[in-house]
């Protein structure tokens, strides 16, 4: 666990808490798009029938999982980043520089989000009645996962960005640029 999960106190038990009902969410929804898609290749394959409605399920389930996902790579250090550049610094401009990305996330993440949330209260206030084809999930619930999901990944960003300040972290948790890629023995150094 990192930052705020590794201290005491309620903050740290309510983030220990969050992170595994975030983890159990994201395991149900891949393990619901896979039994869902095997059940759909066994009916048409071998029955030659299926739901009609099977295919949008997996795309909404992917969709929940994507977003959930975004959060969860940050949380992990999941997510791709160049950093060479950033890491011919020394460690003072390289705090600087990833408090600026972080920053520079954080917009992003918060542009997408309320724009998401704007389409979702949209879509409720005017448009409510519009639903999904085969299984009638309302038009603006869709729009309000996307905005969740942002919210999610400002909230992480806020965290990164404590962790950035304190000096617990050396930077927004990325997948760093050369390590951990398979290649062969003494290559790169």
């Amino acid at each position: 666990m990192r930052g705020a999960e590794q201290g005491g106190g309620w903050a740290a038990r309510a983030a220990g808490v969050f992170a595994r009902v975030e983890e159990y969410l994201i395991a149900y929804l891949l393990a619901a798009m896979m039994i869902n898609t095997f059940a759909q290749v066994v009916a048409r394959r071998l029955f030659n029938s299926g739901a009609v409605w099977a295919n949008e399920l997996t795309q909404l389930l992917f969709a929940y999982l994507v977003m959930l996902g975004m959060s969860y790579g940050i949380r992990q250090g999941g997510h791709m980043g160049v950093d060479f550049v950033v890491r011919l610094f020394g460690p003072p401009v390289r705090r600087s520089l990833n408090l600026v990305a972080a920053a520079l996330c954080f917009i992003y993440a918060g542009t997408l989000g309320a724009a998401a949330a704007a389409m979702a209260w949209s879509y409720r206030a005017n448009l409510a009645f519009l639903t999904t084809e085969d299984l009638d999930v309302p038009v603006w619930f869709n729009y309000g996962v996307v905005a969740a999901g942002f919210l999610l990944i400002a909230v992480r960003l806020v965290g990164v960005t404590r962790e950035i300040r304190a000096g617990v972290r050396d930077g927004v948790p990325v997948v760093k640029t050369g390590e951990g890629m398979a290649g062969p023995k003494g290559a790169g150094s």
